[in-house]
């Protein structure tokens, strides 16, 4: 008898937290920043034929590349306050955090990340 008592007062419990927190904006996780690079590369080819007659002729070829890359920084720097408020619903409380913070962060540029090697410019 207690231990249904215990586990429909975990239900309920469990259920208001999650009501408490759908009214708020549920769990959030930070992932960013990330910096979304987009990137063409254009790159010529040139090839030359000779006829019978020993006349060349030479036909160049621009090829266009175009991708992204997305880049998470190498280094991230947060910084704030965290602030705790506390919502209640009948002898239920739940805790939402809020940060007020900023983030930094520096990215570099690694050539492993999708560039593609080889001649031709990066626009």
């Amino acid at each position: 008898m207690i231990r249904g008592l215990v586990a429909e007062r975990k239900q309920a419990r469990d259920g208001v937290i999650a009501e408490i927190a759908r009214g708020s904006s549920e769990a959030q996780r930070i992932v960013g920043p990330v910096l979304y690079v987009p990137w063409t590369r254009r790159s010529a080819d040139a090839t030359t034929t000779t006829d019978d007659g020993g006349h060349s002729r030479t036909v160049r070829k621009e090829k266009i590349e175009r991708d992204h890359v997305a880049l998470l920084p190498s280094t991230l720097f947060v910084d704030g306050n965290i602030d705790l408020q506390q919502k209640h619903r009948g002898i239920y409380t739940a805790q939402l955090y809020t940060l007020n913070g900023t983030l930094r962060g520096s990215f570099v540029l690694p050539p492993e990340l999708g560039f593609p090697e080889g001649p031709g410019t990066l626009v």
